[in-house]
């Protein structure tokens, strides 16, 4: 990407996270610079009152999303469980079970699409809020996958493989921004009509090489 397409999509990211901010109830102001709304995404706990939230994964919790958060990975598919017995790197107690995306499991520039078990339910209201560590500003990949689309004869797990590389999926404006320091990432959902889907994206063992401690669904 051209330098100045990349400052461009950047630039409009922004103004788009100003906008989301807002239509969450936290105040924003699209000429303010990221570094100021990004933190914002924290205070809409406060202002959604009771809207509903789930997690669909939360650091230090293996026993709860162990089975359920998975990666596939040079066409193999392993759950969390699968990385702590064999004392990988990617979600280990050294790292207090994070994501993490590290060379040392995936070599240079591995593509490990990962994602959730658990589908959710998605309408026009629903947001996906990741918080994260990032080496750098990168244009990310994550997808909506439509649950009801799953015959009772296959696996979640390889449904959703299936569906990421068939193009049954949708595609959601997704970045990492450059930050060594934990920051939380509001994503609206945008799909074609309302469902259950599952939630997919891809982590990369590049200079981005995320760290991921939450993924929250907003409703």
């Amino acid at each position: 990407m051209a330098i100045y397409k990349y400052l461009e999509e950047i630039d409009k990211q922004r103004r788009q996270l100003a906008a989301n901010l807002n239509t969450k109830g936290v105040k924003a102001d699209e000429d303010e610079t990221l570094n100021c709304l990004v933190p914002k995404v924290l205070q809409i706990e406060n202002n959604t009152g009771t809207t509903p939230k789930r997690n669909l994964f939360r650091y230090g919790m293996p026993d709860k999303y162990g089975d359920t958060i998975f990666t596939v990975f040079q066409n193999g598919i392993q759950n969390l469980n699968s990385y702590i017995r064999n004392g990988k790197k990617f979600c280990c107690a050294d790292n207090q079970y994070t994501i993490s995306y590290t060379q040392e499991d995936f070599s240079w520039d591995g593509h490990v699409y990962t994602a959730s078990t658990e589908p959710i339910k998605v309408d026009e209201n629903t947001a996906i809020v990741m918080t994260y560590t990032s080496g750098v500003t990168e244009k990310g990949e994550m997808y909506l996958v439509p649950a009801d689309g799953k015959s009772a004869d296959d696996t979640v797990q390889n449904y959703i493989y299936t569906s990421i590389f068939n193009g049954n999926r949708y595609k959601q404006k997704f970045w990492w921004l450059d930050c060594s320091e934990f920051i939380s990432h509001l994503i609206p959902c945008r799909v074609p009509a309302p469902g259950n889907y599952y939630l997919c994206w891809l982590g990369r063992s590049d200079n981005t090489h995320p760290v991921i401690s939450d993924i929250t669904i907003i409703f």
